[in-house]
């Protein structure tokens, strides 16, 4: 109903951008050039998620089992340097993949396979050991300007937003756009 549970004030190096929760309620939240800051609900800091090499935590994905997937822009901003770590909760790198663009955001589809977003339209589908299935432009012929944020649902669909668009699209696993909203209605 829109009622305030609680608040806390989180301080971050640089650009705090996603956030995603454990099983016991820790709160990851990205923070470019820190790794994912970890807070329980009352706001007290538990610790960082973070590995050598990761420059710029920009997007997260918690899986079923716990384990962290990143997305790391690297150097960005439009360096062709992009990063997808695979972490356990102790930082540990279970292993990671480069993409050929700055990563801004990573999930999980129900197949197990990785959705990787750039922020200059860059949508690709890999395996999870970070062998490409198939990339596509989010912004040709689109609505979208950018691509930043991304999420794909039970039923396959994978939901893209832009970082300065008010534009949520829908693609099919071939970037064919199946709907596309305007949220600023």
């Amino acid at each position: 109903n829109g009622t305030l549970l609680s608040s806390f004030p989180i301080t971050v190096s640089n650009y705090s951008s996603d956030i995603d929760v454990f099983s016991d309620g820790v709160i990851a939240i990205c923070s470019r050039g820190e790794g994912l800051l970890l807070y329980n609900d009352l706001g007290v800091y538990q610790g960082v998620i973070n590995t050598a090499g990761m420059q710029a935590a920009m997007g997260l994905h918690i899986a079923d089992d716990e384990t962290v997937w990143i997305a790391d822009l690297a150097t960005w901003p439009g360096n062709s340097d992009g990063k997808v770590w695979h972490l356990d909760r102790n930082s540990n790198v279970l292993h990671s993949f480069d993409t050929p663009f700055d990563a801004s955001d990573v999930d999980l589809a129900p197949d197990g396979t990785v959705w990787v977003s750039g922020w200059e339209g860059e949508i690709a589908h890999y395996t999870v050991d970070g062998t490409l299935i198939h990339q596509f432009d989010a912004i040709i012929n689109s609505s979208l300007r950018t691509t930043w944020s991304l999420a794909v649902s039970d039923d396959g669909i994978v939901w893209v937003s832009g970082h300065y668009d008010s534009f949520v699209r829908g693609y099919n696993s071939s970037g064919v756009v199946l709907m596309e909203y305007d949220t600023t209605a």
